[in-house]
């Protein structure tokens, strides 16, 4: 009967794991044994996994030119996460001109998003758009920066007799989980050329809400030649401020210069 049970055995007994550290993390047997004053004794063993927690850290990831990874740490559940868009390239300076028109900047998207220990996140990174050409003509336009599935827009190339090209859209920076592509920093637009002392446009921002960064455009002195510059990488070739998931969302246009990059910390 319960009331034939000494008082100290009635109560359910409490015991301490002794606190492991350092290389001592694992699964391991923990055997509980109770003994009454009577000499009767019970046991009970349970498996107990002993995990060790980092502390606060950040990565920073820069342009490579392919996806790279992050693996959650132990015991997090929630990472802080700035994505940063490339600038795009500067226009060609030509016949007459001394000014260059520079890119317009990446954009910049913040944000919290709540993970698992050990889900592996992919983080592209990216690049700046290269610059348009001076004192050639025909003149090739400078290459939009790597950016993944959104890649910077080349710069427009020109015909015979315009002695400039403008710069390549910059690449975005983007965080994919699970597939999807929740944080997205839009790249900003190459500058347009400058030719026969005509001035023209620098690369719109990127990271506006609804599209990025435009192309600059030149001053069309010769019909026939196409001298706008490529726009900033992102949904639509557009370069977007971009959270499809996450708390605490904010954008910046026209934030990040040169290549992107993608900060996370916990």
């Amino acid at each position: 009967m319960p009331g034939h049970f000494p008082p100290a055995l009635r109560r359910v007994p409490t015991f301490k794991i002794p606190k492991l550290l350092g290389p001592n993390t694992g699964t391991y047997t923990v055997k509980l044994v109770v003994t009454d004053n009577q000499g009767c004794a019970d046991s009970s063993t349970q498996s107990v996994t002993v995990t060790n927690c980092p502390p606060p850290g950040s990565q920073t990831f820069s342009y490579t030119g392919s996806p790279q990874s992050f693996t959650v740490p132990a015991c997090i559940t929630s990472i802080q996460v700035d994505v940063r868009g490339a600038q795009g390239g500067n226009g060609g300076n030509g016949q007459y001109c001394s000014n260059t028109v520079l890119g317009g900047n990446g954009g910049r998207v913040q944000a919290t998003l709540a993970v698992s220990p050990g889900q592996v996140l992919s983080v592209i990174v990216g690049q700046k758009g290269s610059n348009g050409q001076s004192f050639c003509g025909p003149c090739t336009g400078g290459a939009g920066g790597y950016g993944g599935s959104f890649n910077g827009i080349n710069g427009g190339n020109t015909s015979s007799g315009v002695t400039a090209s403008g710069g390549g859209g910059g690449g975005a920076s983007y965080v994919v989980v699970s597939g999807n592509n929740v944080l997205i920093a839009g790249g900003g637009g190459g500058g347009g050329a400058n030719n026969h002392g005509n001035s023209s446009s620098a690369g719109g921002k990127g990271g506006h809400p609804n599209y990025g960064g435009n192309g600059g455009c030149a001053a069309n002195t010769v019909a026939s030649c196409t001298q706008c510059s490529g726009g900033g990488g992102g949904p639509g070739q557009g370069g977007q401020g971009f959270a499809s998931q996450g708390t605490n969302i904010s954008t910046t246009t026209g934030f990040q210069t040169n290549d992107g990059s993608v900060i996370i910390s916990w």
